[in-house]
């Protein structure tokens, strides 16, 4: 698994998390800690990508949670994957078009 920042189609908000090197149709399958994946959420709740999914964050218990994709072909349960002893959960998996960020030389600067 790497850390990297991923971004989603034109949205320049970038986002961190995980990657094993998995690709779906040639798109980054990337994870997220369940912090990232409520902002991802909440940053895209009006975009195309959201429009026919719903996520909820289930936490069965302090060591076990899952999350529940709703969308149009039915219902998936998602476990995550610890890596450094944090859980990361798929958003958007093998369906939205995420790419590795892409930087300019202006954000390099201010980062």
């Amino acid at each position: 698994m790497t850390k990297t920042f991923f971004q989603i189609d034109d949205c320049e908000e970038k986002f961190e998390g995980i990657t094993s090197g998995r690709r779906w149709n040639g798109w980054e399958c990337p994870l997220f800690p369940i912090e990232t994946a409520n902002k991802i959420l909440s940053t895209l709740q009006d975009s195309e990508e959201s429009t026919n999914l719903r996520y909820s964050y289930y936490k069965f218990t302090p060591d076990f949670s899952a999350i529940q994709e709703i969308h149009e072909d039915g219902i998936d349960m998602h476990y995550p994957v610890k890596f450094e002893g944090v859980n990361y959960f798929p958003i958007g998996y093998c369906n939205w078009v995420w790419e590795l960020a892409r930087w300019d030389e202006e954000e390099e600067e201010e980062g």
